[in-house]
């Protein structure tokens, strides 16, 4: 339990809510709000971005990205019809180095 001491001391050390209500009611005024609210919307505005530039800003991201997409995708394509190719030259070269080995093999030198 707290004596008149204890009591007297935590009021001498720590602020009250009288002590506060006195001392504030000087500092936070109307006028003070008002300035604070002000300085905070420009702080804000300075430092943020709007939806509207937030929007521009990613619809530009967006279409650059579908570019790119767009890209990848092309190469992909022109990537499995290369592989086609490639595949399609592989077994025509290996079909042309058994013949030749055959026709080879017939051949006698004299």
């Amino acid at each position: 339990m707290l004596t008149k001491a204890d009591k007297a001391y935590l009021h001498s050390e720590f602020a009250t809510k009288a002590y506060l209500d006195t001392k504030l009611k000087s500092y936070v005024t109307h006028d003070y709000l008002d300035l604070s609210f002000r300085m905070f919307k420009q702080w804000a505005e300075d430092t943020f971005v709007s939806k509207d530039e937030f929007r521009e800003t990613m619809n530009r991201v967006f279409q650059n990205f579908d570019v790119i997409v767009g890209e990848i995708r092309a190469m992909r394509e022109e990537l499995a019809a290369l592989s086609y190719r490639q595949q399609e030259h592989s077994l025509q070269l290996e079909n042309h180095e058994s013949r030749l080995i055959t026709i080879e093999s017939g051949l006698v030198v004299h």
